[in-house]
């Protein structure tokens, strides 16, 4: 699992933060690739209507990402992926994963970890999600989204519209194949599930229900984002790649991490704080932090 910590202190705000992606590091795997893909295999066969859509105008774009895919995964991952005429080999589950098995979209998302989302660009300019393999959403739901452009997608986001919102549809409209780029976004939640489109409970009503220490039972999740330009199709296809750990795991991840994050939750807007669901539980999360960041950093060798 790569150890992405997006955290540096400072108050959590609405930022593009992209930073120009190395296509050979594209897509990533790990050791839970089995289980993750197995994992999107059950979402599908059984919460279909909630992970999957796709409308007309996506499927160009759909269809070029998983061209895209079977082309780049056999020559990056050779160990786990083989080239075949009308598909590929995934050699780690023993499967073929043909090209013609469903709509460009599930296929495409069936061979990677990461989920994947198309944008396409209406005749009056806006860019609208038109197709999405989403098995892994964190607290939104794929039916809300499908066919929005990226202010309505993006509407619940406190201060969205007037930080950052025509900077990303500038950013949409200059964004060339030429020019890929990646960033992270990070969340604290009640739950380790992937699947998480809704919150079903407060951080709260979680600590009362089972009587965990609040450094198991909240989870630093992390979602690293690629954007592209697809040079055929016209459409910016979106990935998300989500990591999932306890948050009592990143000060040994990375010394400093408690004090850091205590830091960004205390200095965050309470509009943003209420929106990501901390408030219930900030308090205390804060508390906890503090006192093992100055337990850490008591017993740490001093040489």
């Amino acid at each position: 699992m790569n150890d992405y910590m997006p955290i540096d202190g400072r108050p959590l705000g609405v930022a593009m933060g992209t930073r120009p992606l190395d296509l050979n590091e594209w897509i990533e795997i790990d050791d839970q690739r089995v289980a993750v893909l197995e994992e999107k295999d059950r979402l599908l066969a059984t919460r279909r209507d909630e992970v999957l859509a796709h409308l007309p105008a996506g499927r160009p774009g759909a269809e070029e990402t998983l061209d895209l895919l079977i082309e780049h995964l056999p020559i990056r991952f050779p160990d786990v992926y083989g080239a075949r005429p009308d598909g590929l080999t995934d050699r780690q589950r023993g499967i073929v994963v043909r090209r013609d098995a469903g709509h460009p979209i599930v296929v495409a998302g069936r061979l990677v970890q990461e989920d994947l989302c198309i944008m396409t660009r209406t005749d009056d300019g806006r860019w609208v999600l038109s197709a999405a393999s989403l098995c892994f959403p964190s607290r939104w739901r794929l039916a809300d989204k499908i066919g929005r452009d990226l202010g309505d997608i993006h509407g619940p986001v406190p201060y969205y519209a007037e930080t950052i919102g025509n900077p990303v549809d500038r950013f949409f409209e200059r964004i060339t194949p030429d020019n890929p780029v990646w960033r992270t976004n990070w969340h604290l939640l009640d739950d380790a599930a992937l699947f998480q489109p809704q919150a079903s409970r407060t951080w709260r009503d979680r600590m009362d229900l089972d009587g965990r220490d609040v450094g198991d039972a909240l989870h630093f999740r992390v979602e690293r984002q690629t954007l592209r330009a697809l040079p055929s199709s016209g459409a910016v296809l979106f990935t998300i790649r989500t990591y999932v750990r306890p948050m009592r795991d990143l000060e040994t991840l990375r010394p400093g991490a408690f004090s850091e994050l205590a830091d960004t939750l205390e200095a965050t807007p309470r509009a943003t704080a209420a929106y990501k669901g901390w408030t219930p539980l900030l308090d205390e999360t804060v508390a906890w932090l503090r006192e093992r960041s100055t337990t850490s950093a008591i017993e740490e060798p001093t040489g």
